[in-house]
């Protein structure tokens, strides 16, 4: 199934559903965020599956398409092999994703074709990335500020300034736009970065006018 969750109307349903889920239970908490790569929401279940979303669909813009939670044959659907297939842009192979501190490449790639990339989550792995993406998940709220608009007189100015720059900081744009107010700007840079039009890096500090972005 690609794209998991509906939009807002079916949030409740759906958390009580997976809430019943075994694998659910074993993990306890539960995250229902919104996603600009898929312009969607998207529950994920257990610390681990957050960072490892964040990390890996809402900070790589190759990202075309995602099949949530696959169950390959003979792979017993549980928490311990939380998994997601990723379509990449061409030239790309697919990916698929587990979480697990003991599962091997080998237990699972005969359930793949060979042009399948597997990657393999170790959990300590994945708390070093808690500092970033909780950066990059400031950026999912800004864009999920104006999820319900187009925004598209506001985004088509925006997407002039940085043809005709091609590089600079959030401020320079904001200055460029000063009839577009600072979380239309915000929330619509959100989207560009989520589908890769422009590139930040979050590496050292968190997102503001200071940001710096290039063109892709």
């Amino acid at each position: 199934m690609t794209y998991p969750t509906p939009m807002r109307g079916g949030r409740a349903a759906l958390i009580r559903r997976y809430s019943d889920e075994k694998y659910a239970k074993s993990k306890g908490q539960l995250f229902l965020l919104y996603s600009p790569t898929i312009n969607d929401d998207v529950l994920l279940i257990g610390d681990a599956e957050f960072v490892l979303w964040m990390i890996a669909v809402e900070m790589d813009p190759r990202v075309k398409a995602i099949d949530y939670r696959p169950e390959p044959p003979g792979m017993e659907k549980s928490a311990e092999h939380a998994t997601f297939v990723l379509t990449l842009s061409e030239g790309f192979p697919a990916e698929v994703h587990y979480i697990s501190d003991t599962l091997e490449r080998s237990d699972v790639q005969s359930s793949f074709a060979d042009d399948y990339s597997i990657v393999i989550h170790r959990k300590k792995d994945l708390r070093k990335h808690v500092p970033l993406i909780q950066r990059y998940h400031q950026l999912t709220c800004f864009a999920a500020a104006i999820r319900d608009y187009a925004c598209a007189a506001e985004q088509n100015a925006l997407l002039h300034e940085i043809a005709q720059r091609e590089r600079g900081s959030i401020s320079d744009l904001a200055t460029a736009l000063p009839n577009i107010e600072q979380p239309i700007l915000f929330g619509i840079v959100s989207r560009l970065v989520a589908n890769g039009t422009i590139i930040i890096d979050l590496t050292l500090e968190s997102f503001s006018l200071r940001t710096m972005w290039t063109k892709r």
